[in-house]
């Protein structure tokens, strides 16, 4: 069996039917809160994949809609992929109140920026480059409120 055939959508489904009957919990876009954010980063440069995509069709799309914006075209349809994995964001209560606040902040401006596709863009370049800098920012809040001594990277 090939990779396509190992992970067509038909394969993927069986193995986590599998997982789900062999006490492997499991949901579409997982439940958490370190481990939803460092999902949430899985897609981070998938910017680059959705700012060609859209690239490629901007000459076409420019003549029928003249404010067309690659940018935020390729932003919105990001932040409609990576929070997938926000849904399943929890807050565990033994956060301190402030680390709370700034989660769910963090997660309500996410999803405010992920709307259904086929509408008006809403999230631009910016909006994306907060959001990657604001996950890393609270998995490092998250260590030190394990108690684990951390500091940031020069190379992120």
């Amino acid at each position: 069996m090939n990779y396509l055939e190992k992970n067509s959508i038909y394969q993927v489904c069986v193995r986590n039917v599998r997982m789900r009957h062999s006490g492997v919990q499991m949901s579409d876009f997982g439940k958490g809160c370190a481990y939803c954010l460092g999902l949430f980063l899985a897609h981070e440069a998938r910017i680059l994949q959705d700012l060609q995509m859209f690239e490629s069709t901007a000459e076409v799309m420019k003549n029928k809609y003249p404010d067309y914006n690659v940018k935020e075209q390729a932003s919105s349809m990001w932040f409609h992929s990576a929070c997938d994995h926000l849904f399943g964001l929890v807050i565990p209560d033994k956060y301190n109140p402030e680390l709370k606040l700034k989660i769910e902040t963090f997660k309500d401006r996410c999803l405010s920026l992920r709307l259904p596709m086929g509408l008006e863009p809403t999230a631009t370049i910016d909006d994306y480059n907060w959001a990657i800098n604001e996950a890393k920012e609270l998995l490092l809040l998250i260590d030190k409120e394990q108690g684990i001594e951390c500091e940031k990277g020069e190379y992120q």
